[in-house]
């Protein structure tokens, strides 16, 4: 009995099992250097690929956003309509329907139109504007109560080929779409990846841009009265006719602002 208390109090072989313990703590402790030490090294190697993804999309989106953010732009359509009105000695006697005159003609401005403002080119089949609100503006107007349709917008440095480069890597490409509302709202990625090929979901830095839209409509109209000079008497009573052309101005102004802008996937 004694001989087995002495064993269970004996220190004897207590140095290995500390050891043993020692070396699991160690071995468990260089596995967690390594894993670490090897994720930063990758993290590294990817850091000017990443900045240069995130840089290319952030000024790209800053770019967008100065060009957007709080431009009114003016849709205006003209309508012209005449109809003529019949006097009998200086009395009117009758007048015929209104009737159009020619087709409405439809114009874009660049900033708020006002009455008088010259009005310049008219929107033809194949409209081409010089800024983004300016194609918004005509894309929601012509839509009327449906969805406008969006489009593909690309944004290129153009020093790439000055600097050696085999790619433009701040290339940057925004998908513009609409809600039924006119809301637009802009997916902004890296055109390229760090191998300067077409990037995909899993190479792109996104952001998401997010512009509500203010819309105000105003309506002016002018009549002219034209006397047509053509009297003439019809037992004994003179008859002559007038002509009245009224000129409807409906303007229409488009204004987006900045609401959101978010990461999100392309």
């Amino acid at each position: 009995m004694n001989r087995i208390k002495r064993k269970i109090n004996s220190e004897r072989g207590a140095s290995i099992t500390f050891a043993l313990l020692l070396f699991l703590v160690c071995a468990v402790l260089c596995s967690v250097i390594i894993t670490a030490a090897s994720t930063a090294s990758g993290r590294m190697a990817n850091l000017a690929v990443t900045d240069q993804r995130y840089y290319s999309v952030t000024s790209a989106a800053e770019l967008f956003r100065s060009l957007i953010d709080g431009k009114t732009v003016s849709v205006v359509k003209v309508e012209k309509e005449q109809f003529t009105t019949t006097y009998n000695d200086g009395e009117p006697a009758g007048t015929s329907t209104p009737a159009a005159v020619g087709s409405p003609e439809v114009y874009v401005l660049d900033g708020k139109a006002t009455p008088g403002t010259a009005l310049g080119t008219p929107i033809g089949t194949v409209p081409v504007f010089d800024s983004i609100p300016e194609d918004a503006a005509y894309r929601v107007y012509s839509a009327g109560t449906g969805t406008p349709s969006g489009r593909t917008l690309k944004l290129q440095s153009g020093f790439y080929g000055a600097t050696g480069a085999e790619y433009d890597a701040y290339a940057a490409i925004a998908k513009e779409d609409f809600d039924k509302d006119g809301n637009m709202t802009l997916t902004i990625y890296n055109r390229y990846n760090g191998k300067g090929t077409d990037s995909t979901a899993g190479s792109q830095y996104t952001l998401v841009l997010s512009c509500g839209l203010g819309k105000n409509e105003d309506t002016y109209r002018k009549s002219v009265e034209k006397n047509n000079n053509d009297s003439h008497s019809s037992g004994g009573i003179v008859i002559n006719t007038s002509t009245t052309t009224t000129t409807t101005t409906t303007i229409s102004t488009y204004t987006w602002t900045l609401t959101d802008i978010k990461t999100g996937s392309a």
